[in-house]
């Protein structure tokens, strides 16, 4: 009964599992390329930004969430000796996350102040992160489910409350998207089907399809505004 839709998972990740895997060299070509083919999804976005010379519409609270979600993850994976290709795409993406920080103050009207005590926190956060013993691990994992939200909820309310999209890139949206979707299946060739990253990336999946939607929904309206 209750347990019908848990086991239907276990079984399509089983199954998922067994499909995906090939020789050792094609998994290793595989996660490779979704690797290279991940650490560019913001690159569009921080075009954009400069391009325009505006933020408006991006959500603040969201730019600084992103960046603990990605360092949490990728001090998760390297604490387990994870293979890099299964975290290196979050050390990439925290890179970009922090230029989306440092560009709050020039273009979205963001005090510097705020930007540098904010800058503080998160690297007495990660060295804090880094020092955990062994058995708060998973802590580590546990947080990422509301990290990630915390990182893609108020951009999504933002959007709903604005009527438009503003500056968020479509196309940074799609990688993102098609990113979170392939995680999960290097998840499952290289960490063992290990289920709290497997929840992680799927509640990621599914913001990153809902901010796509909404990219969709608003064109018109995000159209004339930048037009405007």
């Amino acid at each position: 009964g209750a347990l019908m839709p848990f086991n239907a998972l276990a079984v399509a990740v089983a199954l998922l599992s067994k499909s995906v895997r090939g020789t050792p060299e094609t998994c290793l070509i595989r996660s490779w390329i979704v690797f290279v083919a991940y650490q560019v999804w913001r690159v569009p976005q921080l075009a954009l930004i400069a391009n325009s010379g505006s933020m408006e519409g991006i959500s603040p609270l969201s730019v600084y969430a992103e960046l603990p979600m990605f360092s949490t993850a990728w001090v998760y994976h390297h604490l387990n000796r994870l293979p890099f290709t299964t975290y290196g795409d979050h050390v990439a993406n925290s890179l970009q996350s922090a230029m989306m920080v440092a560009a709050l103050p020039v273009f979205g009207g963001v005090p510097p102040a705020q930007v540098a005590a904010y800058a503080l926190g998160l690297g007495l956060l990660t060295a804090a992160q880094l020092a955990l013993p062994r058995s708060r691990w998973q802590i580590l994992n546990l947080a990422q489910a509301p990290l990630v939200r915390a990182a893609r909820v108020p951009q999504i309310v933002a959007n709903f409350q604005q009527g438009h999209t503003g500056q968020l890139s479509a196309v940074t949206i799609v990688l993102l998207f098609a990113g979170s979707l392939a995680r999960v299946f290097t998840t499952v060739v290289e960490a063992g089907a290990d289920w709290g990253l497997l929840v992680n990336y799927g509640i990621g999946a599914i913001c990153s399809g809902t901010l796509l939607a909404q990219i969709a929904w608003y064109a018109s309206a995000t159209a004339l505004l930048r037009q405007g």
